[in-house]
């Protein structure tokens, strides 16, 4: 049985990828990121998937997919039409995949400032802290009214000066 040590950039496309065409024509494929050694094998552990739609269209049967537990569903419009760039693109992904792989050490569901400064974390842990904040930057301009923007604001401060990283990683010595 091969295990995700034994795993090619394939596979690990197959185990993140519900709806691989979307990202596959964006030349987005998970295997492509570049992420540092262990990563791609944290994301299979912690059992997340991504799932692109575009819009109305929506086609997928979940009891075909039972090896996921967290499923980041994401709209491409933003990608399609050009409004964010490949590489912002691919930081928003990751920080939604933070949200899973580095969660807060005390999680407080009132505080919403500390889940997105570890989602962000683990953004700048994988190497693509300036395109998070060019992506938060875009975002803002696209949605004011979908960002809190003192938060927002907080978090771009953050990344831009490089802040001690808050690391609380989903542990891969199972592998």
């Amino acid at each position: 049985m091969k295990t995700l040590n034994d795993a090619t950039a394939e596979d690990f496309d197959s185990y993140v990828l519900v709806n691989r065409q979307l990202l596959k024509d964006a030349n987005l494929m998970p295997s492509t990121w570049g992420l540092p050694n262990g990563e791609s094998a944290r994301i299979c552990l912690a059992r997340v998937a991504l799932f692109p739609v575009s819009w109305p269209a929506l086609k997928w049967t979940p009891t075909s997919c039972s090896h996921i537990k967290h499923l980041v569903i994401f709209d491409t419009l933003y990608l399609r039409t050009g409004s964010i760039r490949q590489p912002e693109f691919k930081a928003l992904l990751l920080h939604e995949i933070g949200h899973v792989v580095n969660p807060p050490k005390n999680y407080n569901p009132a505080d919403t400032s500390e889940s997105e400064f570890y989602a962000d974390d683990y953004v700048r842990h994988c190497g693509f802290a300036e395109d998070l904040a060019n992506c938060l930057e875009v975002l803002m301009r696209l949605d004011p009214d979908g960002f809190d923007f003192e938060l927002t604001m907080m978090r771009i401060n953050r990344i831009k000066n490089d802040d001690t990283l808050l690391l609380n990683l989903f542990d891969i010595s199972l592998i």
